[in-house]
This record gives structure tokens, C-alpha cells and sequence, in this order.
């Protein structure tokens, strides 16, 4: 989409609306994520396969500081805090917010973690004015909510501002932008006129660009590889579901220095 950083009081209520908007059965997943009935289960394992490899990547200390950046209804909170994690949730979205209390009351509830709520708190705020303190954070993750940023090179420079020095970020879940691709182009077009918040994915080149020019180093791209994002295709050699993952995922981890 280029340069939309002028544009991001439409997108902030676009992302305020966007739980409304949702049609009932799309409106269930807030509480139904990250499961899947179909088939195999093939959202379930992805998600699952993707949260794991980031908590692993985000190496943090026992009880460490973890932004998540677009925490949405927040099940991927729920696992941050059983973990014993304490949590910063910047979400644009008071009624993502309101759900994500809910399950995560629930969940610590079921789990008889009610001593760890205190560790989650939330801000409601685009990443890119987010109040999180300097060094306040010993990891930073991005879960499917990348490509949502608005203004890439402000938010950047924030991740690696709220990142202590050696901190980790990680990026999951992330599409590769593929330049003339009809259907790509296609499915997020019509993402954005459904909701009106913003689908733009990033080439590997460019995402490593804005994050060298932020400061962040050993950025590492990560696609079927070592138990990282595996994609049942049957017949597919191991050289293959890396080409295909090379192509259709952005997963990334970058260390403040």
C-alpha cells in the first residue's frame, strides 16, 4: 500500500470497529482461537506451531517483560501469562480489549492462575504511539498483526525504543508481499473494503530494511525449517516446503543490541 502514515486516524477507527463488524460466526473465533474443527486441523497446528517457535525465539528470562503488539481477544495473552510472563497488550481495539479480559479472566479461572492477571495490562493504542516505557521489555512479539502497522518505520523505532539492550523481537504469522500477484492482491483488497483496517504485508527485503534502519541486528528469517512453521503437503520434499515457505511466509526474529 506504501506510505499510509498520514492516514492513521482512519485506520485507528477502523480498527475500533472492526469487532462489530464481524459477522456471528466470525465473531465466535474471538473465543473459539486458536481452534480449528475441520479436517486435520490445520489452522490449529499452524497458530499452535507459531506461538511455540516465537516463545522459544523470544528467549525470555523467567518472568520477563513480553509486549504483544495487536493482542486481539487475546489467546495468545492467555499462554503469555500461564507462562508467568508479565504482559504489555497494545491493542487498537477497546472491544478486542473487553474480550481479551473475559477470556483471560476465564482462562486463569480454569487454570487457577488468578494470582497472574495482575501481570497482563493493556493499552489501548496504535503500536506507533504506544507509551510503553524505554528498555521496558525483555521481548517484543508480533503475532498475524505486522502487516496492520501503519506508519512500519515509526513502529520500528518503537519496538526497538520499549526492547532492553539484547532484547528479541519476533515476527509470526506475517505473509510475504509478492508484487504482481492477482490473487493476493485480491484476498487483502477485500479484507480492507469489508473492514476498512489496513492489509499490508511486506516483502523480506523490505521488512529487513526497516529494521536495519531502526537499529535492530541478527535479523533472521525462519521458513520450514527445524519444526518452524511445517506445512503438510504431501510428496513435498524438504527443499520444496522450504521454496514454498521462502515465498508465502515472513517470519522473522531481530535483536536490539
Amino acid at each position: 500500500m506504501g506510505d499510509q502514515s498520514s492516514a492513521m486516524a482512519v485506520y485507528r477507527r477502523s480498527a475500533e470497529g472492526y469487532a462489530a463488524a464481524l459477522p456471528p460466526l466470525e465473531a465466535a473465533g474471538l473465543k473459539q482461537k486458536p481452534f480449528d474443527w475441520s479436517a486435520g486441523h490445520p489452522s490449529f497446528f499452524q497458530q499452535m506451531y507459531q506461538l511455540l517457535n516465537a516463545i522459544q525465539a523470544l528467549d525470555l528470562p523467567a518472568n520477563g517483560n513480553v509486549v504483544e503488539v495487536g493482542s486481539g481477544a487475546g489467546w495468545v495473552s492467555c499462554y503469555l501469562m500461564g507462562l508467568g510472563y508479565k504482559v504489555r497488550c497494545v491493542e487498537p481495539s477497546a472491544a478486542m480489549i473487553a474480550a481479551a479480559r473475559e477470556n483471560l479472566g476465564q482462562f486463569a479461572t480454569r487454570n487457577a492462575f488468578e494470582m497472574l492477571l495482575p501481570n497482563v495490562e493493556f493499552e489501548y493504542a496504535m503500536f506507533e504511539e504506544t507509551a510503553t516505557a524505554d528498555a521496558w521489555a525483555d521481548g517484543l512479539l508480533f503475532f498475524e498483526s505486522l502487516h496492520h502497522l501503519v506508519d512500519e518505520r515509526r513502529a520500528a523505532a518503537q519496538a526497538f525504543r520499549s526492547l532492553r539492550p539484547g532484547g528479541r523481537m519476533v515476527i509470526v504469522g506475517e505473509t510475504n508481499w509478492r508484487p504482481g500477484d492477482p490473487e493476493q492482491s485480491a484476498f487483502l483488497t477485500g479484507e480492507m473494503e469489508r473492514f476498512g483496517t489496513l492489509e499490508s504485508p511486506f516483502t523480506d527485503r523490505y521488512l529487513e530494511h526497516v529494521l536495519t534502519e531502526a537499529g535492530f541486528v541478527e535479523i533472521t528469517r525462519h521458513h520450514g525449517v527445524n519444526g518452524w512453521f511445517p506445512v503438510a503437503r504431501e510428496g513435498a520434499s524438504v527443499a520444496e516446503i522450504s521454496a514454498f515457505h521462502a515465498a508465502e511466509m515472513n517470519n522473522v526474529t531481530a535483536r536490539r543490541p
